[in-house]
C-alpha cells in the first residue's frame, strides 16, 4: 500500500496538485516598480453593490466579455435593493468583468466576498465570482481565483483568497454564468488580509520518517471517514474533513517514531473516532467485543457526496442495499405540458428505519437526465398493512423527452402492489399489466438486489394480478472491525458497526476539535496541496468501480491519468480554456492533419496539411506531454480529448503550428478565438435528403424541436443515415423509441454497495430502465460514430448495437460510460470521475472496448485536402445497399 500513495504524496509535497508548481511566497521586500498601465476605476470602500446601476442596464464600470451567448447582465431590484441578475438560456454562456486599481492591492493576500443566488434548470446552470490578476507575460495559475460554484436558489456568502503579485499591471472583478439559469450577485466586497503568502508553507521534499507517517495517516483517515459510523466522524461537513486532514498532515510528518505516530494518530482520532485503537506492530491486538444489535454501520451507494447526484451514503441498522425498482416508460407525447396522476393500489408488511413502497417516477428532459417531475416512496404517504391507495400527481414539463414509471421497494418491505393506474389531464394513458403469474411482463424493467419479485401471489385480491416483492434473506455481510498495518509502524483496529444508546453511538467522544482556522485552505500551501492528493486518493481506493479492469498498482501511481477513466478530469480555476484554435485536426494515416480551416484565421493553413510541431515541439512529444495529464478509457478518446485541449487556451493567446504541404514545411501562428467563434465541423444538416430516398440527422447538433419537426420525414425515407459523431444535444431515448418495433433496454448500471475498506468482497447494485416502441416506426436506418461518442452516446450507441437496430459505420466508441460523481478538494480543485461500473445488455465488459462499428471505415489524406467525409460517404453506401436489398411492398415501395 506504501508504494501506491508514496509516489503522489512526495509529487505533491515538492510541486503542486494538477497544476504547474504553486509560485513561492514573495520575500519580505519593498514592491518592485510595475509596468505603467491604463488607470482603471476605484471601487468605492472597495464594495460593490451596484446601487448606482440602472434598472435594466449594464452596471456602470462593467463590461460584457467578448464570447457571451444567449446571456443577458443588466441591473434589477429585489426586495433589499439592487442586485446584478444574469439570464442565461440553456447552452448560453458569458462573463462581465469590472477594472479596479491595483495599486493598493500589489504583494498582498485579498479576500473576495459576494453574496449569491442561482435559479437553475440542471446541473450546468450556474454562476461564479472571482478575480483575474494581469502580470508580464502568460498569465499563471495563482491569478485567477474563482468562488465557489452558486448553483443554489438561497442567498448565501460565497468567498475566495487571491494573492496579488508584486509585478501584477491589472486587476478586474469578474462574474461568470452558465446556462439554462437566473443569478442573482450582490455585495462583492474586496479586503486585504495581510501580505501574499502569509502563513503559507513552501514546498519542501517528503521522504523518509515523514512519508511513513503520512501515508500511515492517510489509510487511516479514508477508513475512518467512509466507513467508521460514529456520531462525532459523520456529523463532520466536507470542509471540517479537508481542514481535519491538513492539521493531520502537519501533526504526523515530523513523529520521530511508531511511538510518537500512535501517539499523535490517537491524539487526532480521539474528537472523531474514540473506539478507534491504535498500536504499535508487535504488540498485543485487543479483544473484539461483541457489538449490541441493533448495531449502526455505513450503507453505501456508491459514495454520496454531492445531492444532486443519485449516490448515496448513509448509516443505518440494516442493509442499506436492499431495494427493487420495477418500471416501464410511456410516450412523452402523451403527456408533455400536462398533469400527470399515478394511482397505486397494494398492502404489505413494512418494518425497520428505512423501509418504504410506493410509486417510482421519473421525467427526463435532458441528455444527462436532469430536471422534470420526480417521485418516490419517501415522498409519499406510506402503504398499509391493509389494502391502501397512493396518488401521485405533477405536471409534466413541456419539453419531457422520456417518462419511467413504476413502483420501488426498499429494505425490510413485504408487499403486494396491483399494477399503477395512469392518466394525463384526466384521460387514461394505457401501460402494461404486470404479466401473468410466474412472469412479469416483458414492458417491466427489474433492477435492484435483495428482493425475490414475483406476479401473483396469495396476498391479492381475487380476480386482480399482483406483483409481489419480499426481501431476501441474504447472509449479512462481514462488519467485522477493520484491523491492518497503516504504515510507519503502527497498526490500526476500526469499528465498522457501533452500539447505540438513547440514539448515540457508543463510545462517545470527550475530546474537542480544535477551533478552525478564519481563512479558507489554499493551494499555495503544502500541507493543503498534500491533504488534497490524500482525499482524492483515498475516494478511488475505496469507491472507483473499475480496478477489476484497469488494474491497481499502476493506477495509483498516476492517480487520475492512470484511472483510464474516460470522465476522469483535474478541475481548477486557475485555468482558462475558454478560447479554442481556428481550425479542426484528426489523426489520419498516421499523421496529424488540419481537416477544417475558420473564416477567422487569417493564416496560410488548408485542409490536408500535416502537422509535424505544436508550439515548437514534435507532435508526438506534445501529445505526449498532454496526455500524461489526463485520463481517458481507450486509444480513440485519448487522442479526441488531448486535440481538444491542444486547440484550447485563453483568450487572446496564441499557437503556433509546424505545417507539411507537398513535402515543404512552413510556420502558421493563430490567436486562439471565444467561444461564440469556435469552428464547428460541416456536415449536413438534420432533416437534409443526402441521397435519393435517404435522410440525415445529426445527433450530436439536433435539438428535441428539430428531431420532432423532421420525424415525419425520417419515417417516410426509404433509409436514414443517424449521426453519432460526438455527444447528445437532447435525450436520445425518444429517437431511440422510433427506431424499434419491440422494447430496448438500457446497459447495466452497476452501483457499487462496498461493506469494507478496499473494495473488499465489493458488491454492486443493478440499475437501468427500458424503451418501448413509438410511431412512426424509422426504418433502415444506418449509424455512425467514433471516439468522440461518450457516454450518453454511448448509451444510444449501445442500445443501437445489443439489438442490432441497424449497421454501425466509423470507427470504435469512447469505452467509458456510467454517471459522474465529482468532488471538491481543499484548494479549489474539482475532480470529475465515474462512480459506477456499466456493463453491456449482455453483461460484457463496456470500458475500454466501447461500442464496436460494423462497417469500420476512415477518412484518408486525399479526402482531407478535397474536403469528403468519407465515413458519410461510406454509411450512405451502407443505405443505398440495405435499399436496394430490401423488398418491394404491394405498392411497389422498398
Amino acid at each position: 500500500m506504501r508504494c501506491q500513495i508514496l509516489l503522489w504524496v512526495t509529487f505533491l509535497a515538492s510541486f503542486g496538485c494538477g497544476a504547474p508548481p504553486a509560485r513561492p511566497a514573495p520575500p519580505a521586500a519593498p514592491p518592485v516598480a510595475a509596468p505603467a498601465v491604463t488607470p482603471a476605476a476605484e471601487l468605492a470602500s472597495d464594495v460593490e453593490d451596484f446601487e448606482n446601476a440602472p434598472v435594466g442596464g449594464v452596471p456602470p464600470g462593467w463590461t460584457i466579455a467578448a464570447g457571451a451567448k444567449d446571456a443577458v447582465f443588466a441591473a434589477t431590484r429585489d426586495g433589499a435593493g439592487a442586485v446584478l441578475q444574469i439570464a442565461t438560456a440553456a447552452g448560453g454562456s458569458g462573463a462581465i468583468r469590472r477594472p479596479i486599481a491595483v495599486a493598493r492591492y500589489r504583494g498582498k493576500r485579498v479576500e473576495i466576498t459576494a453574496r449569491g443566488s442561482c435559479k437553475r434548470e440542471n446541473l450546468r446552470g450556474r454562476a461564479i465570482v472571482g478575480v483575474d490578476v494581469e502580470r508580464p507575460g502568460a498569465r499563471g495559475y495563482d491569478d485567477r481565483v474563482r468562488t465557489a460554484t452558486i448553483d443554489v436558489p438561497d442567498w448565501k456568502d460565497y468567498r475566495a483568497i487571491v494573492d496579488i503579485a508584486r509585478d501584477a499591471t491589472g486587476l478586474a472583478l469578474v462574474v461568470e454564468a452558465s446556462g439554462p439559469s437566473t443569478a442573482q450577485i450582490d455585495d462583492i466586497r474586496l479586503r486585504v488580509i495581510g501580505d501574499a503568502g502569509a502563513g503559507d508553507e513552501p514546498p519542501r521534499a517528503l521522504a523518509g520518517r515523514g512519508l511513513d507517517n503520512v501515508v500511515a495517516f492517510a489509510r487511516l483517515y479514508g477508513i475512518v471517514r467512509y466507513f467508521h459510523p460514529g456520531d462525532e466522524a459523520a456529523a463532520l461537513d466536507d470542509a471540517a474533513w479537508e481542514r481535519f486532514v491538513i492539521r493531520g498532515v502537519r501533526a504526523v510528518e515530523r513523529a520521530p517514531d511508531a511511538a510518537a505516530l500512535k501517539a499523535r494518530l490517537e491524539e487526532l482520532l480521539a474528537p472523531v473516532a474514540p473506539a478507534v485503537v491504535i498500536r504499535r506492530e508487535g504488540e498485543p491486538a485487543p479483544a473484539v467485543a461483541a457489538v449490541e444489535r441493533p448495531a449502526l454501520h455505513w450503507n453505501h451507494r456508491g459514495l454520496g457526496m454531492l445531492k444532486e447526484y443519485e449516490y448515496e451514503s448513509t448509516r443505518g441498522t440494516d442493509d442499506g442495499r436492499a431495494i427493487a425498482t420495477i418500471t416501464t416508460s410511456i410516450d412523452p407525447a402523451l403527456v408533455r405540458g400536462k398533469e400527470l396522476q399515478v394511482t397505486l393500489r397494494g398492502h404489505g408488511k413494512i418494518t425497520g428505519d428505512g423501509a418504504d413502497a410506493g410509486l417510482w417516477i421519473a421525467e427526463r428532459r435532458r441528455p444527462e437526465g436532469d430536471g422534470g417531475f420526480h417521485s418516490e416512496p419517501q415522498m409519499q404517504p406510506p402503504l398499509g398493512a391493509t389494502w391502501t391507495t397512493i396518488s401521485v400527481a405533477g405536471k409534466i414539463s413541456g419539453d419531457a423527452a422520456a417518462i419511467q414509471l413504476g413502483v420501488q421497494v426498499i429494505r425490510n418491505a413485504d408487499v403486494w402492489l396491483e399494477a399503477p393506474v395512469v392518466t394525463a389531464d384526466g384521460r387514461p394513458v394505457a401501460i402494461a399489466g404486470w404479466g401473468v403469474p410466474g412472469e412479469l411482463a416483458g414492458a417491466w424493467t427489474r433492477i435492484g438486489t435483495g428482493f425475490t419479485v414475483a406476479v401473483g401471489g396469495s396476498g391479492c385480491d381475487r380476480l386482480r394480478t399482483c406483483l409481489h416483492a419480499s426481501p431476501t434473506r441474504a447472509a449479512s455481510p462481514d462488519r467485522q472491525p477493520w484491523t491492518g498495518a497503516l504504515g510507519g509502524g503502527v497498526v490500526a483496529a476500526v469499528p465498522l458497526e457501533l452500539a447505540t444508546r438513547d440514539g448515540k453511538t457508543v463510545p462517545a467522544a470527550t475530546a474537542s476539535l480544535p477551533p478552525s482556522d478564519a481563512l479558507p485552505p489554499l493551494a499555495s500551501d503544502r500541507a493543503t496541496r498534500l491533504a488534497a492528493v490524500i482525499i482524492a486518493w483515498n475516494i478511488f481506493e475505496h469507491f472507483y468501480p473499475y480496478f477489476d479492469v484497469v488494474g491497481t498498482d499502476a493506477t495509483l501511481r498516476r492517480l487520475v491519468h492512470d484511472l483510464r477513466d474516460g470522465h476522469g478530469t483535474v478541475a481548477h480555476p486557475g485555468e482558462d480554456l475558454s478560447a479554442s484554435a481556428p481550425w479542426l485536426w484528426e489523426p489520419v494515416a498516421g499523421k496529424l492533419v488540419i481537416t477544417q480551416v475558420s473564416e477567422h484565421c487569417t493564416c496560410d493553413l488548408r485542409p490536408g496539411d500535416a502537422v509535424t510541431a505544436i508550439d515548437g515541439a514534435p507532435t508526438e512529444a506534445a501529445f505526449a506531454a498532454a496526455s500524461a495529464l489526463m485520463s481517458a478509457a481507450t486509444e480513440q478518446h485519448m487522442t479526441d480529448k488531448v486535440l481538444r485541449r491542444l486547440r484550447s487556451g485563453p483568450e487572446g493567446s496564441r499557437r503556433r503550428l509546424t505545417v507539411e504541404r507537398a513535402g515543404v514545411a512552413h510556420e502558421v501562428e493563430a490567436t486562439l478565438v471565444v467561444s461564440t467563434a469556435a469552428l464547428v465541423e460541416k456536415r449536413p444538416d438534420s432533416g437534409d435528403e443526402i441521397a435519393p430516398g435517404i435522410r440525415y440527422v445529426n445527433l450530436d447538433k439536433a435539438t428535441r424541436e428539430q428531431w420532432e419537426k423532421i420525424l415525419p420525414d425520417l419515417a417516410a425515407a426509404q433509409a436514414v443515415v443517424c449521426d453519432m459523431r460526438g455527444y447528445p444535444a437532447f435525450s436520445l431515448v425518444a429517437p431511440l423509441a422510433h427506431f424499434t418495433r419491440t422494447p430496448v433496454r438500457s446497459a447495466q448500471w452497476q452501483m457499487p454497495t462496498p461493506v469494507r475498506p478496499d473494495r473488499e468482497d465489493l458488491t454492486f447494485y443493478e440499475e437501468g430502465w427500458t424503451i418501448q416502441p413509438a410511431e412512426p416506426y424509422v426504418r433502415n436506418v444506418v449509424f455512425l460514430t467514433d471516439g468522440r461518442a461518450v457516454s450518453a452516446a454511448e448509451t444510444f450507441m449501445g442500445i443501437v448495437e445489443a439489438y442490432k437496430l441497424g449497421p454501425i459505420v466509423g470507427s470504435p466508441t469512447a469505452g467509458i460510460n456510467g454517471n459522474v460523481n465529482p468532488f471538491n478538494l481543499p484548494g479549489g480543485y474539482r475532480v470529475w470521475w465515474t462512480g459506477l461500473q456499466t456493463l453491456k445488455q449482455d453483461g460484457s465488459r463496456h470500458h475500454g472496448i466501447g461500442i464496436l462499428p460494423t462497417v469500420p471505415a476512415t477518412r484518408t489524406l486525399a479526402g482531407v485536402a478535397a474536403g469528403r467525409d468519407e465515413v458519410l460517404e461510406k454509411a450512405i453506401e451502407v443505405a443505398q445497399q440495405r435499399i436496394k436489398a430490401a423488398p418491394k411492398n404491394s405498392k411497389g415501395r422498398r
